[in-house]
């Protein structure tokens, strides 16, 4: 019990090759991380819709560094600009 499981262990319990377990990590791994970025997206649409923030701030308090790649993703995401999403 409080020992972590590194790869080469999961894959000797689990019964796979540790690289198809690598991919399968990989996967569960890029589906969180979309998953996280979806849910940004839907509270920078909330602080748009609702608050009187700039998009710059708006892109800060989600996490993003750079104004043109929040843009860009909350566009690929949601469908429209930031500036589009503004009551």
């Amino acid at each position: 019990m409080g020992r972590s499981k590194t790869l080469p262990s999961f894959s000797l319990n689990s019964f796979v090759s540790p690289s198809q377990d690598g991919d399968w990590y990989k996967k569960v791994d890029y589906q969180d991380a979309k998953n996280i970025i979806r849910e940004k997206m839907k509270l920078a649409r909330d602080l748009l819709r609702t608050t009187n923030f700039s998009i710059g701030t708006i892109a800060a308090k989600v996490g993003f560094d750079h104004f043109s790649h929040f843009s860009m993703t909350y566009k690929k995401i949601m469908g429209v600009t930031p500036m589009e999403e503004r009551p």
